[in-house]
């Protein structure tokens, strides 16, 4: 199938002809000039990726084949990138488990780290799921054979959450109508109502929650990169390659958005993270275990594009996050 290419419109300050999407409703000054930012340098080749110049790479003979994993995996994530608007009201039963945890992901993911951080006993992912049957209106005498909450269970006891990820959801939900997040503190509250800290608790997250801003007000803390103990730890687990991901990514991400970077390249986001997971699986050389880590960390890409409330096209080459 042939995407057509973007609409265009030409700046009038900067006269440079960008994509529709990096224009404000009905402005004629692009996102990078309104910013006062520079716009990428995007080099295109055929097949729409950002060329990389391998000459930059070091040890190259160590890597999984490292520019074919990046085509690939580029093209995989745009593959499974929702077009904007995608996300229309309906019956959760119509909708699989990825949808519904994609959907509700800065919800799930700031439940859960409120629970890791602040409830002794860890809050039951089921308890999570009712929150999000709620939200669903989802009413159980309508069920019949396709039932996506198993799954959902599982995705949810698998997402990997940290204080940057946790700040982060908030910031996205700072985005949302007041009356979604007070839902929000409610529910949290209430699984919080028998721990001896819950008071510190619900006072920090409304202070954050139920601001008037859309703006943490505060740099989102970077979780510090793995040292090589710890990086070893996790590599031990089943799903390493999406918990460094998702790491890698988001702090990226939390990173641009603190120096207020809010428009950077996506394909060079990408790039960049695809190359650091090689590095960290060198010594995964066959054919499987590449085919394996293109999907993994192309699934964990698309989350974190969610963690951050990003919805876009798969032609999107730029990516704004203010």
């Amino acid at each position: 199938m042939n995407i057509p290419p973007p609409e265009t419109r030409k700046c009038s300050q900067c006269a440079r002809s960008l994509s529709l999407n990096l224009f404000k409703q009905n402005s004629e000054i692009c996102r990078y000039c309104d910013h006062g930012s520079q716009a990428p340098e995007l080099k295109q080749v055929r097949n729409g990726s950002i060329s990389i110049d391998s000459s930059n790479l070091t040890g190259k003979s160590d890597l999984i084949n490292s520019s074919t994993l990046i085509e690939k995996t580029n093209n995989i994530v745009k593959e499974k990138t929702p077009k904007s608007g995608s996300n229309k009201p309906g019956s959760p039963l119509t909708k699989t488990s990825l949808d519904l945890f994609e959907s509700h992901l800065p919800e799930i993911a700031l439940i859960k780290g409120c629970s890791i951080r602040w409830n002794d006993a860890k809050l039951d992912s089921s308890k999570i799921l009712e929150f999000i049957k709620d939200s669903e209106n989802y009413n159980s005498q309508n069920n019949n054979e396709v039932n996506p909450w198993n799954e959902l269970i599982d995705r949810i006891d698998s997402l990997y959450v940290d204080a940057t990820v946790i700040k982060s959801s908030i910031r996205t939900l700072l985005r949302m109508p007041l009356n979604i997040r007070e839902r929000i503190l409610k529910f949290i509250r209430g699984s919080l109502e028998d721990q001896s800290k819950s008071g510190d608790a619900i006072n920090t997250l409304s202070n954050d929650l139920l601001k008037d801003s859309i703006e943490l007000g505060y740099p989102i803390p970077l979780i510090p990169l793995p040292d090589h103990d710890e990086l070893a730890s996790i590599k031990r687990l089943d799903r390493s390659i999406e918990i460094l991901t998702i790491r890698l990514g988001s702090r990226e991400i939390a990173d641009y958005i603190n120096n207020k970077k809010f428009i950077f390249s996506r394909n060079e986001f990408e790039n960049d993270i695809i190359e650091k997971l090689c590095r960290l699986y060198k010594d995964n050389h066959n054919v499987e275990d590449q085919i394996q880590l293109t999907k993994k960390i192309s699934s964990s890409i698309n989350l974190i594009y969610r963690l951050y409330g990003l919805n876009l096209d798969a032609f999107d080459s730029v990516i704004d996050v203010s």
